[in-house]
Order: structure tokens, then C-alpha cells, then sequence
């Protein structure tokens, strides 16, 4: 997984983001990634720490996904939304690739 880029909204076009943001530069250049076995799970805590939305690109054995099954624009909390929301990556046991965004009761360290 890796940020392509940061903004303060969905971009107009498919997988994108606008606007300037004041997040940190560490937060524009994140990248996470494991090696696992079948059924293995791997969670990252705590990794986007501002409250905007993220362009990002997921890899499977370092190759891009065909179709644009790999890309994503993501929020930890869009809006006014008092929940979070969680991404997750998942590959099948055929080497199959998605994405999921689910919402959490917990907001996490955000204000808003």
C-alpha cells in the first residue's frame, strides 16, 4: 500500500483527490507492507493520522493491479461523520485482490 497523494476532498476524476492540505509530510508518503502466508492477517494502527482523504495504490507481490483494482480514495473520517472508517486490503487464496471500506464506532483521535 501506498499514498499517491493527500488533499481535502475526492477528486473530480476516478481516483483522485483536490485541494491543499495541512497534514505533515510523513503523511504524504506512507507505505506499508508485509509478506503473508494464506489466512495470515496483518493490521496497521494508527497509520493515517489526519482527517483527510488519500489517494492510494495497493501492490501484490510489487506489480500494480490490472483494471485499477488496487487504487482508492480514502477518508479515516469523511465529512461530518461521527464514525471512522476502516480500509482493508485482502488477497484470496487465487491471488485475487480488493479493497473493503468499513465504518467503525470509533472515531479515533480526530476532532470533529
Amino acid at each position: 500500500m501506498r499514498v499517491v497523494d493527500i488533499g481535502t476532498a475526492p477528486g473530480d476524476e476516478r481516483f483522485s483527490v483536490t485541494g491543499e492540505t495541512t497534514a505533515p509530510p510523513a503523511q504524504r508518503t506512507l507505505t506499508a507492507s508485509t509478506a503473508l502466508d494464506p489466512s495470515d492477517t496483518k493490521t496497521y494502527d494508527s497509520v493515517f493520522t489526519e482527517p483527510a482523504w488519500y489517494e492510494i495504490r495497493f501492490t501484490v507481490d510489487g506489480q500494480q493491479l490490472a483494471d485499477d483494482a488496487g487504487r482508492v480514495v480514502y477518508s479515516p473520517v469523511p465529512g461530518d461523520e461521527p464514525v471512522g472508517r476502516m480500509l482493508t486490503g485482502r488477497v484470496g487464496s487465487n491471488g485475487d485482490f480488493w479493497w473493503e471500506i468499513s465504518a467503525t464506532d470509533n472515531a479515533g483521535g480526530f476532532n470533529i
